[in-house]
């Protein structure tokens, strides 16, 4: 069985830097808006190496630089720096109009490190809003056949071979069969006939815009060269795609073989197609345990751990938890805290909460984060489109200001390894009791019907009810 470890880090307290800066300067290549990011990056990439907290306090978004007064902050730089990847390669560039995300990956020993980096265009200028790192163990990248100097195995196929079975995106018919062999071979059938056999593997040197490749948000690039086709004519090209691996769902895209395309998007369009995918069969150890039934009543109080330190993961003065019932499976969330967390009650009035799945220590686990005015009862109105447009920038929604529909907040639920899915029209946080600030305070609400939205993929969070007792003390 591989053991997979996670390292999720905030930039307020990660200084995210190792030794060789310059070891990641030479991958960025892009030019206009792309060069823009790449130096506000490089920049603060620079600031964090030298541990200059007045210098972070310009590259990073507002909410973020006011937290960098912590006394704490100098200590957690030193320490990220000693966890930080030596070597990191730029795996994707996608910008939104004010937002852009940037994906790495770093070889680190016995295994490797994946990076997401999250920017916001803030007083007309690229700021960081946060850096995420996920630490995996044992799961070597193979390495590239002599005989093809651009070329390598993807990343992490082993996890993905096997049977697999689901339908085009926008389709509900699963009438599509993918089979990935252990020698880094596929074979796929189709509904009208169309039948493929290809080796999969990953040549860096095509498709690449600005110097990145454009993969499938917290995916991994994914080539084929076809070696048979219902169609003669693909035999012997290159389909340029990627994948993403959700549990036991596989979301797998790819181009026109011969189309030197690639896209982030999980769409059928302009030549390329999407595919998402159940495991059928395949090594049990990849197969996802099935899950208990849930008790319909809400849960037990989850208990704080004890002697937690200034940089523990869950504060001692508080507990909570969050029942979440999405697509109709029903899971609970323990509400996390401490330093590592994004839940802060420092200003009640614009306070965020954040209840995460169980996982590893440190995992980026599937979690919602709610930001609002935690003293006020009734109606918080999170709106899918204010918040999608301003991505990671809270500080342009007017948290607690009274609209027609109730006060405004934000909320969101975040996928395993980072994909954030906003509200797909708006969906309401309703306060059944308020947040006083005292030891005794019950803080807790509900959402019903809200449906979520990225990338194409769409959820359904039917029902979630939390609470949390106590204070937090940040």
């Amino acid at each position: 069985m591989m053991v997979k470890s996670s390292l999720s880090v905030c930039i307020l307290i990660f200084a995210l830097m190792a030794s060789g800066c310059d070891s990641i300067t030479n991958l960025f290549s892009g030019s206009g808006r792309n060069a823009e990011i790449e130096k506000a990056y490089l920049d603060y990439r620079s600031a964090m190496t030298a541990g200059d907290i007045q210098a972070l306090r310009n590259l990073v978004v507002k909410q973020k630089a006011r937290e960098l007064d912590a006394p704490e902050a100098g200590q957690m730089l030193a320490l990220a720096r000693a966890m930080y990847p030596a070597n990191a390669t730029i795996t994707g560039v996608t910008v939104q109009v004010d937002t852009a995300t940037l994906t790495a990956s770093g070889p680190v020993a016995g295994g490797s490190m994946e990076g997401i980096v999250h920017l916001l265009k803030e007083d007309n200028a690229w700021k960081v809003y946060d850096e995420k790192w996920e630490m995996k163990i044992g799961m070597a990248q193979p390495q590239a056949s002599s005989g093809q100097s651009d070329a390598r195995r993807p990343y992490e196929y082993q996890k993905i071979t096997g049977t697999w079975k689901g339908h085009e995106a926008g389709q509900s018919t699963d009438d599509w069969e993918f089979t990935l062999g252990g020698a880094y071979d596929l074979a796929a059938t189709g509904p009208g006939g169309q039948h493929y056999q290809a080796d999969a593997m990953v040549d860096d040197s095509l498709g690449a815009e600005g110097g990145s490749l454009r993969v499938l948000p917290g995916g991994a690039p994914f080539d084929l060269r076809i070696t048979a086709s219902s169609s003669a004519s693909e035999i012997g090209k290159i389909s340029l795609g990627s994948y993403k691996l959700m549990g036991d769902t596989l979301q797998l895209c790819g181009g026109e073989p011969g189309l030197m395309k690639r896209t982030s998007n999980f769409a059928s369009s302009g030549g390329i197609r999407c595919f998402e995918l159940k495991r059928t069969s395949g090594p049990i150890e990849m197969q996802t345990a099935p899950q208990p039934a849930a008790e319909p009543s809400l849960p037990q109080p989850v208990s704080p751990q004890t002697g937690a330190s200034s940089f523990s993961k869950q504060d001692p003065n508080v507990s909570g938890e969050a029942l979440v019932v999405k697509d109709g499976q029903t899971e609970t969330y323990p509400l996390v805290t401490g330093f590592f967390s994004d839940t802060r009650f420092t200003n009640p009035s614009r306070a965020t909460i954040q209840f995460q799945a169980p996982g590893p220590a440190h995992s980026n686990a599937r979690r919602i984060e709610i930001t609002l005015d935690a003293t006020k009862t009734g109606s918080h109105v999170a709106d899918g489109k204010s918040l999608s447009e301003s991505f990671m920038g809270e500080d342009k929604i007017r948290i607690g200001e009274h609209g027609p529909q109730g006060y405004l907040a934000s909320f969101r639920w975040v996928a395993d390894g980072g994909q954030i899915f906003w509200p797909k029209t708006s969906c309401v946080i309703s306060i059944t009791s308020a947040y006083t600030g005292s030891a005794s305070s019950v803080f807790s609400g509900e959402v019903h019907d809200c449906p979520v939205h990225s990338a194409g993929i769409d959820y359904t969070i039917s029902s979630l009810k939390f609470t949390m007792r106590g204070a937090p003390s940040r």
